[in-house]
């Protein structure tokens, strides 16, 4: 977990400087910046979901996890790859952006809503109270 976080940190500042010198130059494509920007929050909850499943000894849900860590970071390369603004757009990593989005909808509603909240199937705190 230690090297996750030492090349998170170190992918996060790499990305940052990228981001930064193409805004000094004016070459910064400004809608996949705030789609970089916009995918901290996902990365970072997903470096805090490992930490907690490895510390609670929680190893049902690894699996699920990095599925989704992974998928979220070849999003995010995806998006870096067309944050040029001198490139064309490349439409092979923007399906992939859109349909890694579309699957993570799809299978966090059927998880989180239909299953826990719907058919009753979670834990206590994910069901809704019953009147």
């Amino acid at each position: 977990m230690w090297v996750i976080t030492v090349l998170g940190v170190v992918f996060l500042y790499e990305t940052f400087k990228h981001l930064t010198l193409l805004a000094y130059k004016r070459r910064l494509r400004h809608s996949m910046a705030a789609l970089v920007l916009s995918s901290l929050h996902s990365h970072y909850y997903a470096w805090w979901g490992h930490w907690k499943y490895w510390n609670d000894e929680f190893y049902s849900m690894w699996n699920h996890q990095l599925f989704f860590t992974i998928t979220e970071l070849a999003s995010t390369l995806a998006v870096l790859a067309n944050i040029d603004a001198r490139t064309a757009l490349k439409p092979l990593p923007l399906v992939l952006v859109g349909n890694v989005a579309l699957f993570h909808v799809l299978s966090s509603s059927f998880d989180q809503f239909f299953s826990n909240f719907i058919a009753f199937q979670g834990r206590v705190h994910q069901v809704r109270l019953k009147f």
